[in-house]
């Protein structure tokens, strides 16, 4: 019999949840790093203002370039995943990372940074896309959503590490340190947990479904095995089989079917208003805004420490109570929530 109650648990014939638990926090680390790519900008934007002497335009385009790279790699990473499998996707992603990292610490012009950026963008475009792909295919499907939630903590959870790392090295210097080279720091931290997850993507198995689809019946079996047991990985395999052979050959024209065209439009729809809030600009300025309400340097981004530990832990909640409240309410709840939270942060600077 299974304990399927316990969380680290072995099974009777073999199979291993605290085993698929560290697969899911290998592979979250690329979330991880999504997150912290994404708010490293936050503390070093108003330093790089004054280094490279940026007009708003380019102050913006040095912010935001990293959503190009995000756009070309989320738009690769299906293709590039199907052809060489879900690791060596997550592999490039740690390679991008870490080149990222280290080409925006030593550039000698700002478009020099921006690419480095983008390569960045590149590796979160991929990561966004691959991470919970490879937790839920080699998840049982009893734990596949709490495993899968690991991704979004991280995520969050990141983007906390990387605005207490910018807190913490502006506080090593004066302005003028921090103006030199204290920004240098803040992305060059990012190269740290970027090997971290290079290496650890070495131990990782190929995903299950992927193997199958590549013919590779046995070693998909195998990994199933040390996740859920024998008789887990036999079912498993046998229903992967039984989807594989129903798949139809993957096409954009199947988009325009009538039958998609609701399920299409909600699922853009949803993506598009998720991101034109406006919140990406607290996640990206919350330092400047806060420097901007009379706060000094220091304290601007401590206080943006502050925002990072609310999102962690409102993400928590919401990991918590999802399957009990169900999406539709969160979506409408965390809306209305998120018009009257930026109202008020405009009335805040008004008056």
């Amino acid at each position: 019999m299974r304990n399927q109650d316990r969380g680290m648990n072995t099974t009777a014939d073999g199979g291993s949840t605290l085993y698929v638990l560290l697969l899911t926090l290998v592979a979250a680390l690329g979330g991880l790093l999504f997150g912290y790519d994404t708010g490293v900008i936050s503390g070093a934007i108003g330093f790089l203002r004054q280094r490279f002497e940026l007009d708003p335009i380019m102050e913006g385009w040095a912010a935001g370039s990293v959503l190009v790279g995000c756009m070309l790699g989320a738009s690769i990473a299906g293709y590039v995943s199907d052809r060489f499998g879900r690791k060596k996707a997550m592999l490039l992603s740690a390679v991008l990372f870490t080149l990222s990292a280290v080409g925006a610490a030593i550039p000698r012009s700002v478009t020099e940074l921006v690419i480095a950026r983008m390569l960045g963008g590149v590796g979160i475009g991929i990561a966004s896309l691959i991470c919970p792909l490879y937790i839920s295919e080699v998840a049982p499907a009893r734990l596949r959503g709490r495993l899968v939630s690991i991704n979004q903590f991280a995520i969050v959870f990141g983007m906390l590490v990387v605005y207490f790392v910018n807190a913490r090295v502006a506080a090593l210097g004066n302005e003028a340190w921090n103006v030199a080279v204290g920004w240098r720091w803040m992305f060059g931290s990012g190269a740290f947990p970027a090997v971290v997850f290079l290496l650890l993507l070495g131990t990782l198995p190929e995903s299950p479904r992927w193997l199958m689809k590549r013919g590779r019946r046995e070693a998909a079996e195998v990994v199933l095995a040390r996740v859920g047991g024998v008789t887990h990985a036999r079912q498993e395999v046998s229903e992967i089989q039984d989807a594989l052979d129903l798949e139809q050959e993957e096409s954009l024209g199947q988009l325009l079917d009538p039958a998609m065209r609701v399920p299409l439009i909600v699922g853009i729809g949803l993506a598009i208003l998720q991101q034109i809030t406006g919140i990406n600009i607290v996640m990206y300025y919350a330092p400047e805004i806060f420097k901007n309400a009379q706060q000094a340097t220091q304290q601007s981004l401590d206080s943006t420490v502050a925002i990072g530990v609310v999102n962690v832990l409102f993400t928590l909640v919401a990991i918590w109570i999802v399957d009990r409240a169900g999406r539709k309410p969160l979506l409408l709840i965390a809306s209305v929530g998120m018009g009257v939270a930026l109202a008020l942060l405009g009335w805040a600077f008004v008056t």
